[in-house]
């Protein structure tokens, strides 16, 4: 079975992690228009996606089949049904737990199916903006940019304390560097339009704009 995959370099390091059996072998698209090409594909995963009508109307070209899109910030609701979203930050693909939001009872039967073959675990989380990890690192980073910006303490010594204090894998600024601070900001402010909770800290905002 083959499975079509566009990624950047560093999202398909952690996906060559995936121990696939035998029966199963990757393809990994040179970019868009070569993934669209690759219609005898079982599944794809476009981890490069972003939202944008035309992309969503040529993906929909391998319906009925599953179309996995890393997209942490748009939910089905607003692409339409057939699509599978996975939490494809940085940091989120190798090893662990795979996170995966549906709009409909048939995609979610889909997607369990396929990651039942693919011997990949995973979890089914509400179709939000933000899905649930994504939001709670957001806000650990947001946190960690306000405890800077106070000058309670230095990147380091926050990265060390939340590491070690929390037995998180990475401290928050190695994380807002690895995610990217337009990722973090954008789904920070698509967040607190409706809970105040996710407004961004002014030095955060300040330094993702600086990294444009």
């Amino acid at each position: 079975m083959k499975i079509a995959i566009l990624a950047r370099a560093d999202l398909r390091a952690e996906m060559e992690t995936w121990p696939l059996p035998g029966e199963l072998h990757r393809y990994w698209a040179k970019d868009f228009a070569d993934l669209l090409m690759q219609q005898d594909a079982a599944v794809v995963f476009d981890m490069e996606f972003y939202f944008d009508l035309q992309r969503l109307e040529a993906l929909r070209s391998f319906f009925p089949r599953p179309v996995f899109v890393n997209s942490v910030l748009h939910c089905c609701g607003e692409m339409g049904p057939g699509f599978v979203r996975i939490n494809g930050w940085p940091g989120f693909l190798g090893g662990g737990c795979l996170e995966l939001a549906c709009s409909r009872d048939q995609d979610v039967a889909a997607a369990g199916k396929l990651m039942g073959t693919l011997g990949l675990d995973f979890r089914l989380v509400p179709d939000t903006s933000g899905m649930v990890s994504p939001r709670i690192v957001s806000m650990i980073i947001n946190e960690a940019y306000y405890t800077l910006a106070g000058g309670i303490s230095g990147r380091e010594e926050i990265d060390l304390a939340m590491t070690l204090g929390t037995g998180i894998p990475r401290g928050p600024f190695n994380w807002a560097r690895m995610i990217g601070l337009k990722n973090v900001v954008d789904l920070l402010t698509r967040l607190c339009v409706e809970d105040p909770r996710y407004s961004v800290c002014p030095a955060l905002e300040a330094e993702s704009g600086k990294a444009l």
